[in-house]
């Protein structure tokens, strides 16, 4: 791993530590990689335990998720309260990719960059740090609504209006799968 990676991996942990305390969740731990987890964050109903994997491109190796997974999975398992895993990673993930179906029993939830720009909407600031961040364009990659965490959705307004820029927006018409969370049926640009 370079020294570029490594610093863009732990930016990467503090952007998503942010992104969870604007979502309403209070920080607990941060930053114990040797323990299987980035990242451990509270509410009131919901303890979250999220692991965070930076990588090089803009695909995720399906390896390194099957690890994380797996890891995740029994650190959740053998917590003391209930506890959400998340996996977190800075790359896309095809909502058709074996992977997804092979990790489904797990109990793991899986946030990929579509759901991270949907989250960050409506947070400019961290909309520009993630973008800076990324070594490859978000423009072809549609936001999308994570799948967990009613905590976390319920935050979010339902709106089908995303800004890519200040003079570019993409209309929507969505349909909810509980496999494949939202996906596009419809779509067109206006400038």
């Amino acid at each position: 791993m370079t020294a570029d990676h490594s610093r863009r991996g732990f930016a990467f942990e503090s952007f998503i530590a942010k992104l969870i305390e604007r979502l309403g969740y209070k920080i607990e731990e941060l930053a114990h990689p040797n323990r299987g987890y980035d990242i451990i964050a509270s509410s009131m109903s919901t303890r979250l335990l999220v692991e965070v994997k930076f990588s090089k491109g803009s695909y995720v190796p399906a390896g390194m998720i099957r690890n994380a997974v797996e890891r995740l999975s029994n650190i959740a398992c053998k917590a003391e309260v209930s506890t959400t895993a998340i996996l977190v990673v800075s790359g896309h993930i095809s909502r058709i990719s074996p992977i997804l179906s092979d990790i489904e029993h797990y109990n793991v939830h899986v946030l990929d960059i579509g759901n991270i720009l949907y989250l960050v909407n409506d947070f400019p600031d961290l909309y520009d740090e993630l973008i800076s961040m990324l070594k490859f364009t978000t423009m072809g990659i549609i936001p999308y609504k994570p799948t967990i965490l009613s905590d976390i959705s319920e935050l979010k307004p339902n709106n089908d209006v995303f800004v890519f820029s200040s003079r570019t927006y993409i209309y929507i018409t969505r349909t909810y799968s509980p496999h494949l969370g939202y996906s596009i049926i419809n779509g067109c640009t206006e400038s």
